[in-house]
């Protein structure tokens, strides 16, 4: 079964940091990704936020710090099951090179500001403590060159969301 709330969401046409996924991801704007606002048994979501933009403060990533100063764009994942999802993946291929992903609580939460959209409604900072990756089966990969991500999720009733923090501009 699968129920997305269409009425909150827009399809992306326009270019983008997202090139294109790959087995259960949907490459959708959604207007809200607070727990149960957007929600599938079966897919999960991939939409581009702020493009280029430069950061005026250090960004925190699982694999270390983006310091101020440094042009970069972001893209969101989102899982929301209505019931359970037992088990998820997909791909994602960007346009430039991945340069840190954001997946656990906090640091998701301290970045909204700097890479959210504001058409996007996002949890308020320690509304919703587990959605980062929190299970013992969810894991991701950076794979295609640095420039995509392969992604696991084991989502039993919370969200799950990730953030991919891309280089922009000359950063090969």
């Amino acid at each position: 079964m699968m129920r997305w709330l269409l009425g909150t969401a827009t399809f992306l046409t326009a270019p983008a940091a997202i090139l294109g996924t790959l087995f259960d991801v949907a490459w959708l704007l959604p207007s809200d990704v607070t727990l149960d606002q957007t929600e599938s048994d079966s897919m999960f979501l991939a939409f581009d936020e702020r493009q280029c933009v430069v950061l005026s403060n250090d960004l925190v990533t699982d694999h270390g710090t983006i310091e101020a100063g440094t042009t970069v764009s972001c893209s969101f994942l989102h899982a929301d099951p209505v019931t359970v999802m037992p088990f998820a993946q997909g791909k994602i291929l960007f346009d430039s090179p991945i340069i840190g992903v954001i997946s656990l609580s906090d640091d998701l939460d301290a970045s909204d500001a700097v890479c959210g959209l504001s058409a996007v409604e996002y949890p308020a900072a320690g509304d919703e403590t587990y959605r980062g990756l929190g299970s013992s089966l969810d894991r991701y990969q950076i794979v295609a060159g640095g420039r995509g991500l392969h992604i696991q999720l084991d989502i039993p009733t919370a969200s799950d969301h990730v953030r991919v923090i891309t280089c922009c501009g000359n950063c090969e």
